[in-house]
């Protein structure tokens, strides 16, 4: 490192490796498909002058370009495989299974003794794991690794690679491989440099990181690819590794927070200059039983406010989605999520989805409830009755954001947003008795009509959602890896 450069960006630090002193490590690029079919030579070339020694293609790379100085490690493209993934079911990876067989082992034209077989698969599923075990007998003889933290539920002859986002500890079952996390921000850097000191410590001997990674750190004013360089090279004794200065971090600005400050301004506003709502909110819940016969007696119409808090639960739904979404989920979970679900644009995406379903299911419900009683007033009855008891849902996700941002991955944002939903379905039944003291209602009839089939219809769609769909699969493999 040239001293101009020291002086331009501050210090040189010294990493002392005093429990290997001869060791190296290695750095490798794992390549999607994608990437692997526009690899040139010249991207070879680069590799290597920049401390990479092997590199992992998800594809069939052309013998022509691959020289002596470079290690090929295939990676089959199976990534985030769950029961119910494509991949599995068309029969897809059978030929992706022989065409790697073929080009890399039987072809004689590649010197490789290692294959990547998937990225986090959810190897706690008795198909996932069958499916493994015909990974097996195709690549028999050969070092097969998976990427994964599920080490307890490794399937024989496997050897799991560490994810550093997850883990970066070597434990039983886990070999000298780790892949490295993405760091691409302001003091990424800095990040790459502690992952890469921990995974030496730790006894990892091979590093893989991403070629999108990879190619962010090496435009880093040269700190990157210097930094590889000097730990691929000179890792013997003590290696002299170059550091930016320290970025200042601009703090994050959170989607759900924001939007749940702009729900409790917009209940602020109506409460305050709205007497007709405010009183009817505060009577709700003091003197539930009067309210019912006021509004009954049509003593209270409240069909414009009705339309406003139809709204603001139908956001509530969304900001509870994308809170328990951002809180549940940590990188590799987001990952895994956005794999199988890519149309979904992050939490914009979630929150759009959830809001969308409080507006059907509050619409459904509405609907429902209307069309069990013929008044003239019976939007306003029938909406007041069934949403003013969902007021409960902005204290319920004020406590889920709060604990999304201070505890995330707890158990607690689970149990919060099945109870945001169990308030809708008990402000439902609610609404339904009280409409069911209607007068000109036979009660008999309207539980049939009202709770009864809204109960049956709700639990058949979700058995539909959870036999039919892989939703819940890949949910349960987000959060696993969280």
């Amino acid at each position: 490192m040239p001293a101009l450069k020291s002086t331009l960006f501050g210090f040189l630090l010294l990493l002392l490796i005093t429990s290997a002193s001869d060791a190296q490590l290695r750095f490798g690029v794992i390549l999607d498909e994608e990437q692997t079919e526009s690899l040139s030579a010249s991207d070879l070339n680069n590799f290597s002058s920049n401390g990479i020694n092997l590199i992992s293609p998800s594809g069939l790379v052309s013998t022509s370009l691959i020289t002596d100085t470079l290690r090929v490690m295939p990676s089959l493209p199976f990534s985030y495989l769950t029961p119910g993934s494509r991949m599995l079911r068309e029969n897809a990876a059978n030929q992706i299974i022989r065409s790697f067989r073929t080009h890399y082992y039987e072809s004689g034209s590649f010197s490789t003794e290692s294959i990547i077989t998937g990225l986090h698969p959810d190897l706690r599923s008795s198909r996932v794991r069958s499916f493994y075990e015909n990974v097996r007998s195709s690549f028999a003889g050969e070092n097969l690794y998976i990427i994964t933290d599920m080490v307890d539920v490794l399937p024989d002859g496997f050897t799991a690679i560490a994810y550093a986002g997850i883990s970066a500890e070597q434990t039983s079952g886990t070999g000298d491989i780790m892949l490295l996390s993405s760091h691409r921000n302001p003091n990424g850097v800095r990040a790459y440099y502690d992952e890469i000191k921990a995974a030496a410590v730790s006894g990892f001997s091979t590093l893989l990181i991403r070629y999108d990674d990879y190619i962010w750190l090496t435009e880093q004013d040269e700190f990157g690819s210097e930094m590889l360089y000097a730990f691929s090279n000179q890792l013997a004794g003590s290696a002299t590794v170059p550091l930016p200065a320290l970025q200042p971090e601009t703090p994050s600005i959170r989607l759900d927070v924001i939007i749940l400050l702009l729900l409790w301004l917009s209940f602020s506003i109506h409460f305050r200059f709205n007497p007709n709502y405010n009183r009817s909110v505060i009577r709700y819940f003091a003197s539930y039983s009067f309210m019912v016969e006021d509004i009954l007696r049509r003593h209270i119409i409240m069909g414009g406010s009705a339309l406003v808090v139809f709204v603001q639960i139908s956001v509530l739904w969304g900001l509870v989605l994308s809170s328990a979404f951002t809180g549940l989920f940590g990188t590799a979970g987001h990952e895994a999520f956005g794999y199988h679900y890519s149309f979904i644009p992050g939490t914009w995406g979630v929150f759009a989805i959830g809001a969308v379903a409080g507006t059907l299911f509050n619409a459904v419900g509405l609907i429902w409830l209307m069309s069990t009683c013929f008044r003239q007033d019976i939007f306003s009855m029938a909406s007041t009755f069934f949403l003013w008891p969902m007021h409960i849902g902005f204290v319920l996700a004020t406590i889920l954001v709060t604990v999304a941002v201070l505890m995330p991955g707890s158990i607690i944002i689970v149990v919060l947003c099945f109870v945001f939903l169990l308030l809708n379905y008990v402000a439902f039944y609610l609404a339904s008795s009280a409409l069911g003291s209607e007068p000109t209602l036979s009660p008999a009839i309207h539980f049939l009509t009202a709770p009864a089939l809204y109960t049956f219809v709700t639990v058949l769609l979700g058995y539909l959602v959870y036999t039919y769909t892989d939703l819940f699969n890949v949910l349960m493999l987000s959060f696993r890896l969280s």
